[in-house]
């Protein structure tokens, strides 16, 4: 937000309403003029996809070969469903080889969502992190990665990618194919490397209900616009809105496709 400061001082000053869309109010990022905030936890939506790989990989949860839960399909499998289920279970026991594919390393977004991600994963000792590289979000530089990948590990040393955003998820999955490495099975013991993203987008659902991506946590791109223009409105004619919108990032699978494409239910 640091370079638009400025401008939004001086719309701020003028009487401009300010609705920011993306970011949360933290305290780096406070001020107290924003008519609102809306966006989510960066933090949380990598931990949500930790605990996804995790159910992938055995888990608790309702992806991979190990299904122990069939939430309703308006179910928001967010953190808080996550954590509870989790908290329920005793003596986890999950393994998989893990390879992250982080956006531009020392960013704000990249490592709240990377710390998100190893704060699940590390307490899981038999899934091992293969390495951690930077993928800067280019789906170009995702492929040269994923080509890299290709030449240093076997076909069973690498169970997961997680790519922290789905413009690098499409550069993996794009090599995977070409080299008949993905697995499109929906479950560890199948050949291939199966992927998992966040963002959320038409072409990332699509992915999803072909099968070939396992799961993604949800970052509410259509709710961005349809909360932005609706606070901004009621905030012209007067009506009160929220300081905070979060959109409660969630996991998009095969079994709640419905709830976001094509027509996303807000």
């Amino acid at each position: 937000m640091k370079p638009i400061k400025p401008a939004l001082e001086k719309a701020i000053e003028a009487g401009v309403c300010v609705v920011l869309v993306n970011l949360l109010q933290t305290a780096e990022y406070a001020d107290p003029d924003i008519t609102s905030y809306i966006g989510f936890d960066n933090y949380i939506a990598g931990q949500i996809s930790a605990y996804a790989t995790v159910d992938y990989l055995g888990g608790p949860g309702c992806l991979g070969s190990n299904k122990t839960e069939s939430p309703p399909v308006d179910s928001y499998l967010g953190i808080d469903w996550y954590k509870s289920l989790y908290l329920s279970k005793n003596n986890i026991e999950v393994a998989g080889n893990v390879i992250i594919i982080e956006g531009v390393p020392g960013s704000f977004t990249s490592t709240e969502r990377l710390k998100g991600f190893r704060n699940v994963v590390d307490k899981f000792p038999n899934i091992v992190i293969k390495g951690i590289y930077p993928g800067y979000w280019n789906p170009q530089k995702a492929s040269g990665i994923t080509e890299k990948i290709l030449n240093e590990y076997k076909e069973d040393e690498v169970d997961v990618i997680w790519a922290a955003c789905n413009d690098m998820a499409f550069g993996v999955i794009d090599i995977l194919e070409q080299n008949g490495r993905l697995n499109q099975e929906r479950h560890p013991d199948a050949q291939g490397m199966a992927v998992i993203t966040n963002d959320g987008t038409p072409k990332s659902l699509k992915m999803i209900e072909q099968g070939r991506l396992v799961a993604e946590t949800w970052h509410g791109f259509p709710e961005w616009g349809w909360h932005g223009v609706e606070f901004a409105t009621k905030t012209a004619q007067g009506q009160s809105v929220p300081v905070s919108h979060d959109i409660v990032p969630r996991i998009e699978f095969s079994g709640n496709i419905t709830q976001f494409f094509p027509y996303p239910k807000l």
